[in-house]
């Protein structure tokens, strides 16, 4: 008796599911396309590299307020909790593995001018212009007096910059270019050439 009460006992286990069985694999989702909207200025490389992700990449959901946050320390869009505007990212609900990216920014102010007075060495008036830049493109000359008035030069690169023009005295301009980023500094010296000739209309 004791011999069939056994043989019961492991029959009966042998035949239900284990607790600890995992369920059915759910099918891996990956990141499809990355469809990025409001950047009017910005480059759309500045906002995937930011971003962290790439088509083809594992999804992974609970990376995409980071995304969010990475975007806004960029500080070359626009965030006003008040207004509750921010740049965000959303995934686009879709059938498939492969799901869809919608980034949302708004371009706002990068550029800061300051006008400062003083004297040269010698007691002359002198005039110091500083702009600072945290969207340098040195790659976007104007191509339309509206890239000036709506102050699109040299803009939408995601870079630091800092542009100094200090006339010197009458006839003589000093003028210099500052960027962050040393892959940049042979294109500087580019812009600098340009800005240069530009001054020679003012002396």
């Amino acid at each position: 008796m004791k011999n069939h009460v056994a043989a019961l006992i492991l029959l009966t286990t042998a035949v239900q599911p284990s607790a600890t069985q995992p369920a059915r694999d759910k099918p891996i989702e990956h990141v499809g396309e990355i469809i990025i909207i409001g950047n009017t200025i910005s480059q759309d490389r500045v906002i995937r590299e930011a971003l962290g992700f790439y088509p083809g990449q594992v999804l992974d959901r609970s990376k995409l307020q980071i995304a969010e946050k990475k975007l806004a320390n960029l500080g070359i869009f626009k965030v006003d909790p008040v207004m509750k505007i921010r740049p965000t990212v959303q995934e686009l609900k879709s059938p498939g593995p492969y799901k869809d990216l919608l980034v949302k920014v708004e371009e706002t102010s990068t550029r800061r001018w300051k006008l400062e007075p003083g004297v040269n060495v010698l007691g002359q008036p002198i005039v110091r212009l500083l702009v600072e830049e945290r969207n340098f493109d040195p790659c976007r000359f104007p191509a339309t007096l509206d890239d000036i008035i709506e102050e699109r030069i040299f803009r939408g690169g995601g870079q630091e910059a800092r542009f100094e023009v200090v006339r010197l005295n009458l006839t003589q301009l000093y003028i210099e270019l500052f960027v962050n980023n040393p892959l940049d500094l042979a294109l500087a010296q580019v812009v600098r050439g340009f800005l240069r000739s530009v001054s020679v209309s003012c002396k």
